[in-house]
């Protein structure tokens, strides 16, 4: 046989696995899109405050590039709500010495907006760089699937694709899109890129993979710092020797050092991330953000755990078709939110069950 046919016979074997991923970035895409692909840049880097952030980046200041109403400035604690009454300023995001801050990570914005900023000629809208960090997270994710597979098994792997493309709630997560699902999606994709390298790294150790895979934990920690628990995986995987063990704390070092001084040049403090200066519904100075000390904060813990493991989906016949639904939270130990409202929560049961059984038999296996 040829090396023509060759070719021609391994491109059309690959047709179904490519078949596959474009059906999958296309829901992507027509959930971020508003059923309508629709990706118009922003009139104006404010309608974003990630965009605000980049700009900020891009002028050299660590603040969102916003206007701050002098009212605010004026006030002596602007972080009791009561006191913002008929002013106003940014819902949601840190204020300090008469500047705005997100308390989320700056990865979203140096690793998306800042790059398409470039490329685009103006700041694109929070879905497109959500869609974005989704479709990085799917394609790494079946990198990973594809290594991890062989030799195959009896399902086709493009029907393994699908199922990991559209068997969760990225679709839902992207109609609404703001800076609290940037920034998830964002360690999403940072998690997916570190579950490929340590595959890798296991198929063939080496101190240079070593350093690789602790980049990409260190950037899934930047991105979402409960992924901290990554670290006792990671740990078990990691060869004990000196010149690994060099090479993995190196990038680890590197950007938690990083992280210290962004925080440490924002706050004054290097372990404060910007929660306690929160303009919300709730004065969260002196706050515990996590406390588990007292029965009705166990109650709350237990009620979180079932919300995010079986809460059901609503689903109706307009777009998007199938909605989250609100949390039904104990008033005595949640903060109060404005008017009551309670965020949306899909259980990891509903939307994707295989999920958990094969986490149950993997965790018995082991």
């Amino acid at each position: 046989m040829s090396a023509g046919s060759d070719r021609l016979t391994r491109i059309v074997r690959s047709l179904p696995l490519a078949f596959a991923i474009l059906i999958v970035l296309a829901v992507y895409a027509f959930f971020a899109g508003d059923g309508k692909f629709d990706f118009r840049r922003l009139g104006t880097w404010q309608e974003s405050n990630y965009a605000s952030l980049a700009r900020g980046f891009f002028r050299g200041q660590l603040n969102l590039d916003r206007w701050v109403n002098p009212q605010l400035i004026a006030l002596p604690y602007p972080y009791d709500p009561k006191a913002r009454e008929g002013i106003h300023y940014e819902w949601d995001v840190s204020y300090l010495n008469g500047k705005y801050y997100l308390y989320s990570s700056p990865l979203p914005a140096i690793l998306g907006y800042m790059p398409l900023e470039i490329l685009r000629r103006g700041y694109p809208p929070d879905s497109f760089v959500a869609l974005f960090f989704c479709a990085w997270a799917f394609l790494a994710s079946v990198a990973f699937a594809r290594r991890a597979l062989k030799p195959p098994t009896n399902i086709p792997f493009p029907l393994w694709v699908l199922f990991m493309g559209l068997g969760n709630v990225i679709p839902s997560v992207l109609v609404t899109v703001h800076m609290y699902e940037v920034a998830i999606v964002c360690g999403m994709a940072m998690t997916t890129m570190w579950a490929l390298v340590l595959l890798r790294y296991n198929e063939s150790p080496s101190p240079g993979r070593a350093a690789w895979l602790a980049l990409w934990l260190a950037l899934s920690i930047a991105a979402r710092p409960n992924l901290g628990v990554l670290l006792l995986v990671t740990a078990f995987a990691v060869k004990r020797t000196r010149k690994t063990i060099l090479a993995f704390l190196a990038p680890l070092a590197i950007v938690a050092m990083a992280m210290l001084w962004y925080n440490a040049a924002r706050f004054g403090d290097p372990f404060e991330f910007g929660i306690r200066y929160q303009l919300t519904g709730v004065d969260m100075i002196g706050r515990k953000v996590c406390s588990l000390c007292t029965f009705p904060e166990l109650a709350r813990f237990g009620n979180s755990i079932q919300h995010y493991l079986y809460w059901p989906l609503h689903m109706h016949s307009a777009f998007p078709f199938v909605d989250a639904m609100p949390a039904r939270v104990d008033p005595a130990t949640s903060w109060p939110t404005p008017n009551h409202m309670t965020e949306q929560i899909i259980g990891i049961a509903p939307i994707a069950p295989l999920m958990m059984i094969g986490t149950l038999i993997a965790i018995l296996l082991r």
